[in-house]
């Protein structure tokens, strides 16, 4: 039964189980007054039950977000789905309420400040208190706003897997809360900030030949941007390595780098993971993520070899 509160729509999520004796709903649309209430009054009955929420939004009042967030952390047993989209108020508090939050293959998440809608000005109280509500939930807000900064506040920044992943704003089963689990992509930007580049790095080896690329997997790194961002701090952490490295023993540091490029493509393709058509924007989000996965390891890698090498 649909139950309609304005722009939203709170449905029965049948077709999004795979099991379904689980208890669903989907949610999609502007986030309004009432919203919490009617979500509130269909969670009474599931208490102490698994409840998958699948969810598809713009966004909408930031305080009818609020009152919905909390009702969705107080029942404590919710996993949240993103379907395609979740932007603004639902990414930055909606999002961060459920006991787990995932994206669905080729879904996105979308930041933007809070800003006055008449004067377009940012409201400094708003991002305040979205932010508390982040941490108080374990999640690191501060990531989100090193990749957002530069925004101006009526644009939105939109983020995939690989990043959410890497930055620490994302949450899957069985998982510590992302404050508490390692955030690559952080700690790696925050040394790449400090130590400065070497002549080495402009006049590297291309790992990947965008131009001509010779697999399914190096044209789909060359294709994805969050692939391509992470590919790249991989690449200047290696060169804060190569930096420490004697100079008798960086040609084999070299080689290294080499083999792990192509034990990256291996480690999906050896899945079965990359027969798919690169036209076929979904069909390629699945080794999207096994390739994020192995990047995040990396860096995490790369990351730990720097903070040895550099103490």
């Amino acid at each position: 039964m649909a139950i309609s509160v304005e722009a939203m729509q709170i449905t029965d999520a049948r077709q999004f189980l795979k099991d379904q004796s689980q208890t669903g709903f989907l949610l999609q649309g502007n986030i309004e007054d009432g919203d919490a209430d009617l979500l509130a009054t269909l969670l009474e009955p599931t208490t102490g039950t698994e409840v998958l929420a699948f969810v598809s939004s713009d966004g909408g009042n930031i305080k009818a977000a609020f009152q919905l967030s909390d009702v969705i952390e107080k029942h404590g047993n919710v996993k949240l789905y993103v379907i395609d989209r979740c932007s603004s108020s639902c990414a930055s508090i909606l999002f961060p309420s459920a006991k787990t939050s995932e994206l669905m293959l080729g879904a996105r998440l979308g930041f933007h400040s809070c800003f006055n809608g008449e004067t377009r000005e940012i409201v400094p109280d708003c991002n305040e208190a979205v932010a508390k509500m982040a941490v108080a939930r374990g999640y690191p807000h501060g990531a989100i706003e090193m990749l957002t900064f530069d925004v101006a506040p009526n644009e939105v920044v939109w983020l995939k897997y690989p990043m959410l992943r890497c930055w620490g704003y994302y949450r899957q089963e069985g998982e510590a809360t992302p404050i508490e689990q390692r955030k690559p992509c952080v700690s790696g930007t925050l040394r790449t900030i400090v130590t400065p580049l070497g002549p080495y790095y402009y006049e590297t080896l291309q790992a990947t030949n965008c131009k001509q690329p010779s697999s399914n997997s190096e044209e789909l790194l060359c294709k994805d941007a969050e692939l391509s961002e992470m590919m790249l701090l991989a690449q200047e952490l290696y060169e804060i390595v190569l930096s420490y490295t004697p100079e008798e023993d960086q040609l084999a540091l070299e080689d290294q780098m080499l083999d792990w490029v192509s034990d990256l493509w291996s480690a999906c393709e050896a899945k079965g993971e990359l027969s798919f058509i690169m036209a076929d924007r979904e069909l390629s989000r699945a080794p999207v993520r096994c390739m994020a996965d192995q990047l995040y390891n990396r860096i995490a890698e790369m990351d730990d070899l720097v903070a040895e090498l550099s103490s």
